[in-house]
């Protein structure tokens, strides 16, 4: 399957919406991302500052704009609920 990456698609069904990772979502992504118990499965470190979330941020998007990756943030309508989702 071809992907285009003219524009980041956002997918929304009546329970969430997947749609790009941006800089509103840096408390959300350093929460999961400073979690020692996430991060054992991620395979990485744990991160420690808030300024390393919005360089995750900045790196997503960095993926896309050379049509290497593509990650989603997954928030949940109904509850507050944060998922993070990539392919690459």
């Amino acid at each position: 399957m071809e992907f285009e990456f003219d524009y980041f698609p956002v997918i929304e069904t009546d329970r969430l919406i997947m749609r790009e990772i941006n800089l509103e979502d840096q408390g959300a992504l350093y929460k999961i991302f400073s979690s020692e118990t996430v991060m054992k499965y991620y395979g990485m470190f744990p991160i420690n500052e808030l300024k390393q979330a919005e360089n995750l941020i900045l790196s997503f998007r960095d993926g896309f704009d050379e049509e290497k990756s593509i990650r989603w943030a997954s928030p949940s309508k109904r509850v507050k609920f944060y998922r993070h989702m990539w392919f690459s």
